[in-house]
């Protein structure tokens, strides 16, 4: 069953997603400065704030006792694939047929890009976990 997240890891998630964000930001305008055509630049920016977000969130935010598990893995890729289908096709329509600037297309695709990971990550990825542990009995990067 899954239980609700301790005050702290709200906290928690908001700066793993800050860091998320700059990750995915930093990468994708970088790329596109190299002149990296932008769903390419998408997919990479996406893809590396994606493992970033998995090692935080597993260790950090969504705190769990339980072995690593290969389905948990799986489950992630799952959602995140789905988001950055969304992600990228949003992106492709703001941006190529609306005109809207590169910024504010890609600002859009990754605020619906935040909404539908975070659900899927809390209802069916980390929806076992147990609460976080507090700050005194949590050791970053133990299982």
């Amino acid at each position: 069953m899954r239980q609700a997240l301790h005050k702290n890891s709200y906290y928690r998630l908001f700066l793993v997603g800050i860091l998320n964000l700059a990750v995915d930001l930093g990468i994708f305008f970088l790329l596109h400065l190299c002149l990296v055509p932008v769903a390419s630049a998408q997919i990479i920016g996406y893809v590396a704030g994606m493992l970033n977000s998995y090692v935080w969130n597993r260790n950090l935010t969504f705190v769990s006792m339980k072995k690593r598990s290969f389905g948990k893995l799986v489950r992630f890729i799952s959602i995140h694939m789905i988001t950055l289908m969304i992600s990228i096709g949003l992106l492709h329509v703001v941006y190529y047929y609306f005109g809207i600037s590169l910024f504010y297309s890609k600002l859009l695709a990754t605020v619906c890009s935040v909404m539908v990971s975070y659900l899927g990550s809390s209802l069916w990825v980390f929806e076992d976990n147990e609460e976080p542990s507090s700050q005194e009995d949590h050791h970053f990067g133990s299982p």
